[in-house]
């Protein structure tokens, strides 16, 4: 290396030593321009670059945390400072070297043993969210951010420590929308929330500035726990250990996908950690875990769990992530006399004891659900049972997870008083019941139900027995109306009505949508913002034995979409639709089963990049996943393949079985790109 290129490159070092950045982007960096010194054939060019360093070098090697660190880059570190400190002009730093040393290897020791051994216990209740910082246009680097939260009575502000001037927009806009979402979803056990707070957001190790909505699901978990502490609610949550939490959160309180791009290397920065579970958005599952299997090659006693959540309602009703301790109120009176015992006279202490000992959780309001296998019970804001039901489903079983198109619990009339909505019932298909929409009161009275008994035909008639799935509900001319999904057994038609959501009558019963195929997905937004909603719908056409997507306005719900003449259904007319897409069938999928289709919750919309995402599933036994994606337009974007897609495909193309080229490959996507084809 010549005098102009080393000059060249630590200028840039110091450049980039002075920039605003983590401790992790500079120590990095710092290591890599050390590194390049021991090529050096002039010993008095090492001298004169490295001794200026080492003060810096030293510090930031001090300063080194090692969640989310790749081993393999502390071994090479030991590795560098001991090349360091064998240097005859290093004497003066020898001491800071040598603690240098053993504080790393300390460091290095704990992380092999947080890789190595699956037993350990850990006693703290941490959440963890992990942190995307770029090292160069190439390449990026991961940390784990832990979040506390302070509230006070007082003015409403946030205060965001340490305080940087440069805070994104999109941080400081989900700061004030996840508040938001927690003091909603805490009014459920708090009956008098003040309408003002300050409230402190302290980032513990502040590595970075921190830019977009990925931490959307851990401020809004910390918001709630906090916010029940201060209030001293009759329900406090918290993790059950070391959690790790990355996804941001809509207005519907779902978790927003991370997308493809990101979420590899936000396992692989969890997956160096202490944390033993990493819960992510439900559609980004399939790709966390391929990254997880990848991981846990080298470290296989690496005990760490992948768990795809759908929503805030998902994320706080697995108990293997979140403990609710509830609280009566003898102890909660407790606690509050602990905190206010100067004010409160003994009398008074021990008349409040006796006259809550024997208060009773009177509460039969519904406010969420637990579903165990097939039986959903629903409960109150304390977690009590009010009462259960079976669906035709369950979660936990294969790909058919059919939990937020099952049930809702909304107000319907204003009263204060919950109502609980239900398709999807365990219903023997032969009965009268089936084909059933249902409201129950909170007793399980029933309010009102709706049968869909509509019959079409095609060559033949069909049957009119059918499954109702939720999808949304909608104001319409101001009647509020619920958007419901009909999947004829066992035949192909499929429709999309509405129902009065306080009545149960048919709202327009002319106004329904037919699709000759499985409807499997379904999301009501303005997403090309134009100031009306439109549902962008998937799943599977028949006729044509291929996935399908597509976009129709909410006035427009009606007739059938496109279909070989065979599939057409008689005297409906032709739907008016925004774009309906016949997705591609891969060559694996056509060697494995006739169609492929998109699956129950294989359709998301991307708020951050403003994308409609859809996977295929092709094959049954052993399936494969692709991803497509769309403006809000449905304009083609981008294609992608899952790693199981990568590695099955191919092992049949190195067989001979299936033609090149291989999967992920540029010309191979461009393949299934051209074979989009977009009707009517």
């Amino acid at each position: 290396m010549d005098f102009t290129v080393l000059e060249k490159k630590y200028s840039s070092l110091l450049e980039s030593l002075s920039e605003p950045s983590s401790n992790r982007i500079k120590q990095l960096k710092i290591i890599e321009y050390i590194d390049s010194f021991f090529s050096l054939s002039n010993p008095n060019l090492l001298e004169a670059y490295l001794i200026e360093l080492l003060p810096e070098y030293i510090y930031l090697i001090k300063s080194v945390k090692i969640r989310g660190l790749d081993p393999s880059v502390l071994s090479s570190l030991l590795d560098q400072v001991h090349k360091i400190r064998c240097l005859k002009f290093t004497s003066q730093y020898h001491t800071q070297l040598d603690e240098s040393f053993i504080y790393l290897k300390k460091k290095y020791e704990q992380l092999i043993s947080w890789l190595n051994n699956p037993a350990q216990e850990f006693q703290d209740e941490i959440i963890y969210f992990p942190v995307i910082e770029k090292i160069s246009e190439e390449s990026v680097t991961g940390f784990l951010e832990i979040i506390k939260i302070q509230i006070s009575n007082g003015e409403n502000q946030f205060i965001v420590e340490p305080y940087s001037s440069d805070i994104d927009y999109n941080i400081q806009e989900q700061i004030h929308f996840c508040w938001d979402i927690a003091i909603s979803y805490c009014r459920k056990y708090i009956s008098k929330i003040k309408p003002s707070h300050t409230v402190r957001l302290i980032f513990e190790n502040r590595l970075g500035i921190y830019k977009g909505s990925s931490l959307g699901s851990a401020l809004t978990f910390a918001f709630i726990e906090e916010i029940l502490k201060h209030y001293n609610a009759p329900v406090l949550i918290k993790t059950n250990g070391i959690v790790a939490l990355s996804g941001g959160i809509d207005r519907n309180n779902n978790i927003i996908s991370i997308g493809y791009e990101f979420i590899g290397k936000k396992v692989e920065t969890v997956f160096y950690s202490d944390a033993k579970l990493f819960c992510i958005p439900k559609v980004d599952e399939v790709f966390a875990e391929e990254k997880l299997n990848s991981l846990s090659i080298k470290y296989p006693k690496r005990n760490l769990k992948i768990i795809g959540i759908k929503d805030l309602e998902d994320l706080l009703s697995r108990r293997n992530i979140v403990e609710i301790k509830k609280y009566n109120l003898f102890e909660r009176t407790i606690k509050y006399i602990l905190n206010k015992w100067q004010s409160i006279l003994i009398a008074s202490i021990f008349s409040i004891i006796l006259l809550f000992l024997f208060a009773t959780d009177f509460d039969d309001n519904p406010m969420m659900f637990e579903q165990d296998g097939k039986l959903l019970n629903i409960q109150n804001k304390n977690g009590r049972v009010l009462w259960s039901t079976s669906l035709n489903f369950d979660p936990k079983s294969g790909t058919d997870d059919r939990s937020r198109y099952s049930r809702i619990i909304l107000d319907i009339n204003g009263d204060g008083i919950n109502e609980v909505i239900l398709g999807e019932e365990e219903l023997d298909i032969k009965s009268y019941d089936a084909g059933r929409v249902v409201c129950f009161d909170k007793d399980k009275n029933l309010i009102w139900e709706y049968y869909f008994r509509d019959t079409v035909s095609t060559f033949r008639r069909w049957t009119n027995n059918y499954q109702i799935s939720i999808i949304d509900t909608v104001t319409l001319n101001d009647t509020k109306v619920l958007f419901l999904i009909a999947r004829n057994i066992p035949n192909f038609a499929n429709a999309i009505f509405k129902v009065e959501l306080v009545s149960g009558k048919r709202y327009d019963s002319s106004a329904t949508l037919w699709n000759a195929g499985g409807i499997t997905n379904a999301m009501i937004g303005d997403f090309n913002e134009d100031d009306n909603k439109e549902m962008i719908v998937a799943g599977l056409n028949n006729g044509f034995e291929r996935a399908v997507l597509f976009s129709v306005d909410l006035d427009k719900i009606f007739g059938q979409t496109p279909a070989p003449e065979r599939y057409i259904f008689n005297n409906i007319p032709k739907a008016e639709l925004n774009g309906y897409i016949v997705l591609p069938i891969s060559d694996y999928g056509k060697l494995f089963h006739r169609s492929n289709i998109v699956p129950f919750n294989g359709l998301y919309y991307a708020s951050n990049s403003k994308e409609i995402v859809a996977q295929t599933q092709e094959g049954i036994d052993k399936p494969i996943l692709f991803f497509y994606g769309f403006n809000t337009d449905l304009n083609f974007l981008w294609v992608d393949c899952a790693d199981n897609a990568q590695h099955l495909r191919d092992s049949l193309v190195m067989q001979g079985i299936l033609n090149p080229p291989l999967t992920n490959t540029e010309e191979y996507l461009k393949i299934l790109e051209e074979s989009i084809e977009y009707l009517n």
